[in-house]
């Protein structure tokens, strides 16, 4: 088993969904999250009402969507090219793919194990 984290523009993150879905990926948990690369984020803000005077801001963080996906060994890859298909715009900012291993998994509510806890 693995643990997907995936980190996409907010603006990618409907089309991303509705491709896993459409999938057989239905189970994500999904999060607003706030972060940044290697490189500090440059943006210009409207610093009046009139719109006319433009102020020049750095700010260290920027808005991502964080997706995490629990998944079968065999499945990461059919994920991750999803991923890639939808998420990747080849300008920075377009996010990251962490594949983490889980070592177990327990439903809860019926006590199953391991793969079967999140199949």
């Amino acid at each position: 088993m693995k643990q997907l984290m995936i980190t996409i523009r907010p603006s990618k993150y409907y089309e991303l969904r509705d491709a896993l879905i459409a999938k057989g990926f239905n189970s994500m948990s999904v999060k607003d999250v706030l972060g940044r690369g290697k490189n500090a984020v440059d943006f210009e803000a409207v610093a009046t009402v009139s719109g006319k005077n433009m102020a020049h801001y750095s700010h260290p963080m920027i808005s991502k969507k964080l997706i995490e996906i629990f998944a079968r060994d065999e499945d990461c890859e059919k994920i991750i090219e999803t991923v890639l298909s939808i998420a990747k715009t080849d300008t920075p900012g377009d996010g990251k793919i962490f594949v983490i291993p889980v070592s177990s998994a327990l439903r809860i509510r019926t006590g199953e194990k391991d793969v079967n806890a999140i199949m």
